[in-house]
Parts: C-alpha cells; sequence; structure tokens
C-alpha cells in the first residue's frame, strides 16, 4: 500500500510466522469490557469439540488425517478440526464466494479485519462480536497475552471481531554502510542534519574508491519512495493525528509533510537519491545495495543480516550498521512500524453461541507457549532428535506434516522474526534485537501510521479515483518538476473535496473510537 497515500494502514507479506509488523506496547488487556465470559458447562468442557477452520496455506497442505503431528494436535486442544486450507494467493477471492453463499467455516481466517467485504459484512452481522464472550479475558488468558495495540489496531467500530495472528514486532530502520562511514572518517549520525551531512559525502567523496562518482548515498525505490521515505517523513512528525473538530486532516495535508516534501527535494537536486526513483521497482534498491551501491537504505531490521550476507559476497569488506533513532525536527524521531499481526480469526454468527466460547477455548489453548513449540518443532523422534542437548530437526518431514499455514494462533513474542531467520548467528541476532529495543524506547507516542486500523466507507470505495494524481504531485515536488506553491494549491484544492472531507469525517470518528 502507499504510505505516501496514507490512507490504509500498510500490510506486509507474512511468510507463516514471521511478517513486517511492529508495536510497542507496556499493556496487555485487550479489552476494555469488565464483564467476565459466560460459563460453560462442564461435560462441554470434556468433550472434543468439532469444527471447520479455512485458513491461509503457502505450500502443499498437510494430510490432516494421516499426520501423526495433526493427531496429537487435535488429543492436546480436546478438538477435532476439519481445516479448509487455501492458498494465499486466491483467498480473499475465496472467502468473498463464501460471504456470498453463507458458508462460511466456523472459524473463518481473513487476511485483515479493515477489508471493505469484510468491514460491510461485520456491519451486516456476519460475525460473532467478540468482546461479547471474551468479556474480561479471565478464561482466556493467552489470547490476553497479545497487546491491546495489536487488538487495536484489529478492531472494526471500536470492538473486537477478530482474533489477530500475531506476528511479532518488526520495525523499520535506517542501515547505512559502516566501512564507507570509516572510509571518509566520518561518525554514526546521530541527527537527521548530521545524516544528511553524510550522504552528501558518499556523493561526492568516492567512498568505495572506485574513482567514480556513481555511488547512490541513499537507495529508494518504488513511486511513494518506501521504507526510507516513512522513516525520515516521521522525523518531521507526519505521525502526529491531526484533528480539527470532526475531521482527521490526511498526513499528506499537513505542514510537517510538506516540510519532509521540501527537504527530500533539497536531497534530490543534491544527488543524494537515485534520479529514476520513482520507476525502480519495490525493492529494486535492495538489489542495488548487494551491488555494492548504495551508502545507506530503509528495511525492516529483521532482514539487516541477510541482506549484509549477500553484500559481502560481492563484496567481502563491506559492513553495514544501522543506524540509532536519530532525532528530526521538534524532536520526533526517525521510525516507522506497522500493525504486528497478519491473519485474524473470526467466527461467523451461523456458528452458536456455546460452541463460538468452546472454539474461542481451543484457540486460547492453541495461542500458549506450549502449542507453538510443539508446532514449530512437532513430535519428538519424528519429526526431531535430541543431540548433544539441541533439536535436530527433520525439515522435510516438518513441512510434510505440519505444514506451512494458520492451523494455530501465535502466541505472542516480540522477538518472532528474528528468531526464525535461518543461518543468522547468536551475535547478529541480538544485533538486530537490540536495534528494535533501542528503536521503540527513543520513538515515542506516535510510532505508526495514525490511520492503521481507521476504517473510512468512502475511502474504501473512492479513494483510487480521488487521490489519482497524488503519488505524481508528491513525486513531481521532490524532483522539483512543480513548485512547492503547486503542491500547496494541490493540497487546498483536495481539502475543498466533499468527498475528502467525508473520509476526513470517517478516519476522525473511527480514530475518536478507537482512542477513547
Amino acid at each position: 500500500m502507499n504510505k505516501g497515500k496514507l490512507i490504509l494502514p500498510t500490510v506486509l507479506t507474512a511468510v507463516m510466522l514471521t511478517a513486517c509488523s511492529s508495536n510497542d506496547t507496556t499493556g496487555t488487556t485487550p479489552t476494555q469490557a469488565p464483564s467476565a465470559a459466560p460459563q460453560q458447562s462442564p461435560k462441554a468442557v470434556q468433550e472434543p469439540v468439532s469444527f471447520s477452520w479455512s485458513t491461509l496455506l503457502w505450500n502443499e497442505p498437510p494430510n490432516v488425517e494421516q499426520s501423526p503431528f495433526y493427531q496429537e494436535l487435535f488429543k492436546r486442544l480436546n478438538a477435532k478440526i476439519s481445516y479448509q486450507f487455501v492458498p494465499s494467493s486466491g483467498y480473499t477471492d475465496k472467502i468473498n464466494l463464501a460471504l456470498s453463499s453463507n458458508t462460511l467455516a466456523d472459524v473463518t481466517t481473513v487476511k485483515q479485519t479493515n477489508e471493505t467485504t469484510i468491514v460491510n459484512a461485520i456491519r451486516q452481522g456476519a460475525f460473532w462480536d467478540l468482546d461479547s464472550l471474551l468479556g474480561d479475558f479471565s478464561q482466556f488468558p493467552n489470547l490476553k497475552a497479545i497487546p491491546k495495540d495489536i487488538y487495536d489496531f484489529s478492531k472494526v467500530d471500536g470492538k473486537i471481531y477478530g482474533i489477530p495472528n500475531t506476528t511479532g514486532d518488526t520495525a523499520n530502520a535506517i542501515v547505512i554502510r559502516k566501512d564507507w562511514l570509516d572510509q571518509l572518517n566520518l561518525k554514526m549520525p546521530t541527527t537527521l542534519e548530521e545524516y544528511e551531512a553524510v550522504l552528501k559525502a558518499f556523493a561526492t567523496q568516492d567512498p568505495d574508491k572506485n574513482g567514480k562518482s556513481d555511488t547512490i548515498p541513499l537507495g529508494v525505490s518504488t513511486e511513494y519512495m518506501d521504507m526510507a521515505g516513512s522513516i525520515i517523513a516521521a522525523s518531521f512528525g507526519v505521525n502526529k493525528p491531526q484533528l480539527d473538530g470532526d475531521k482527521m486532516q490526511l498526513q499528506w495535508m499537513s505542514s510537517e509533510y510538506k516540510d519532509y516534501l521540501q527537504s527530500m527535494r533539497s536531497w534530490y537536486s543534491n544527488g543524494l537519491l537515485p534520479k529514476e526513483f520513482p520507476v525502480l521497482k519495490f525493492r529494486q534498491e535492495i538489489d542495488l545495495v548487494k551491488q555494492n551501491k548504495v551508502g545507506s537504505f530503509g528495511v525492516p531490521i529483521h532482514e539487516f543480516w541477510g541482506i549484509q550476507e549477500d553484500l559481502k559476497k560481492i563484496t567481502p569488506i563491506a559492513e553495514l550498521a544501522i543506524i540509532p533513532p536519530m532525532k528530526g525536527k521538534a524532536g520526533n524521531t526517525a521510525y516507522n512500524s506497522s500493525s504486528g499481526y497478519y491473519g485474524a480469526f473470526m467466527i461467523p454468527k451461523s456458528v452458536s453461541k456455546e460452541k463460538a466460547l468452546r472454539i474461542l477455548q481451543v484457540l486460547d489453548k492453541s495461542a500458549s507457549q506450549e502449542i507453538n513449540d510443539f508446532f514449530k518443532f512437532g513430535i519428538e523422534g519424528t519429526h526431531y532428535k535430541m543431540v548433544n542437548g539441541e533439536k535436530s530437526m527433520n525439515a522435510d518431514l516438518i513441512k510434510k506434516d505440519i505444514g506451512v499455514a494458520y492451523t494455530i494462533v501465535n502466541s505472542y513474542d516480540k522477538y518472532k522474526s528474528f528468531n526464525s531467520i535461518t543461518g543468522a548467528p547468536d551475535e547478529a541476532v541480538k544485533t538486530m534485537k537490540s536495534a528494535l529495543d533501542q528503536y521503540q524506547s527513543k520513538m515515542g507516542d506516535n510510532k505508526s501510521n495514525p490511520f492503521s486500523g481507521l476504517i473510512s466507507d468512502t475511502n474504501n470505495k473512492r479513494s483510487a479515483d480521488l487521490f489519482k494524481d497524488l503519488t505524481t504531485m508528491q513525486n513531481k515536488a521532490v524532483m522539483g518538476q512543480i513548485t512547492m506553491e503547486q503542491w500547496d494549491e494541490y493540497v487546498a484544492n483536495m481539502k475543498k473535496n466533499a468527498e475528502v472531507l467525508k473520509i476526513m469525517q470517517e478516519f476522525a470518528a473511527q480514530y475518536k473510537l478507537m482512542n477513547k
């Protein structure tokens, strides 16, 4: 999703248990509902509950009936689950068809709860309001452990309709060529001004010592400058919500965003950005990094080690470093994060209340650390063996018997995306975890897009047309193809548009509902 537009929260592609998302939270109570959940009968608790579950799949589906793992899982969960595996690429169409034909599974996985069709279905009463079933979460301790921020991002109209599948805290950060800094006797930047000075040195002082003026100081790609742009924009304060009565100003309308554009305009004119950045495809700047051409770039922290290893294959002396949180304008920190979940588990109203409560108990147990560890390693002696005190895993058998699909609820683990990086040494993982902690401790209240989790019906229906020129105008402003006065005129005209005003009102109402 175009972060420049800041219309809907970014959804990064998830691969089973890890994804690019982030939340910094101190509280863990995910609902304001004070009442306890309704009690279940002893008989219902004793007998296994049977239910269907449609879920996302990224590989060949496991044969659940013949898998020793799933037979053991069902015993531990006291349940018999009939999974309906659907490839991720066609999942949205499958859910839309199930909605229209009233054939939803007892547990229906959605990619994001704020998808237009899902929101419409919720408002038409298709799914259980889980607040009414979860109560104070006293009977669901593992679901309660999911941070409040993540539940808030996944709410619709202020209520929980789906159990979010957490991906761990993943944050975007700015990375720099440490060996280039050393080559030019430069210090690690601590402010945006110092960072700009470093980029200018990269542009003019031949940091790779190849005798050519061919380095790209700041690697960015795609029509809205991708991750680095959103991180730097945050240092100007664009993540601060701006409410004006019954309207919420869109981020690109703010004076802070204009300041950001003006800085990028200056950086571009000084050769600090790729001349062709609007036409570079998503992540092509990372390809340029690996080719020893880029001095700095934005990336999810958990990808840092892998990119460095690929770079070293071409340039063995290369060394990357994560820049500590930089201070920008008015004390704002260069930082950007996202919702912290991918996929949510919803229960249709076609399921009885008693059965819905039983299902929630199963989901809660599946979110325990015990079940998550079982899902990761499988059965001892079958899927792994203990060798010198370490688990030696049979990856092929795990893939065959367990599969790559959402068949349990992820337990919340802040470092989930760091714990499954193939081949990364302990010291590298420790460095990345430390960087995440450092960013989260410095970035203050406005850590992410304030529109994350907010829903505007008008925006969903009309944004593609209303904002069709936005990216072009942003790029032209950065590249000096329009004046900043022309940018002001564009923003002013958009603020006068009746449908845009309605979008701002709908976002304001949602924001107030989420933050009441």
